[in-house]
């Protein structure tokens, strides 16, 4: 049922009640803050992707910091997720995101 839209017309029925089942599918969210600290101030960091990788160590998805830093991912199965910034990105601002060193 995954990704699938289904139309539902309800016909009515004066005084008798009627059951309607509603599919309802349960999903996760991760949200948080990029904050990188140079010189020893901190700066929340906006346009930094984001990946989020499940317990497997695989990718299953990315987006992006807004101004204020902040970041939000909607739509993950219920599980544990691990979330860094993008090591291409993080390479090419000059950070070292293994150490975690300056990343918040």
């Amino acid at each position: 049922m995954a990704g699938e839209n289904h139309n539902i017309k309800v016909y009515i029925d004066p005084n008798y009640i009627k059951t309607i089942e509603v599919p309802v599918k349960v999903s996760a969210e991760v949200s948080g803050t990029v904050s990188m600290v140079r010189k020893g101030i901190k700066k929340d960091q906006g346009k930094i992707t984001i990946c989020i990788y499940d317990s497997n160590s695989k990718l299953v998805g990315k987006t992006l910091s807004e101004s204020d830093g902040f970041f939000s991912f909607l739509g993950l199965n219920p599980g544990t997720y691990t979330v860094m910034p993008d090591e291409n990105q993080m390479s090419k601002l000059k950070n070292d995101i293994k150490s975690g060193k300056d990343i918040y």
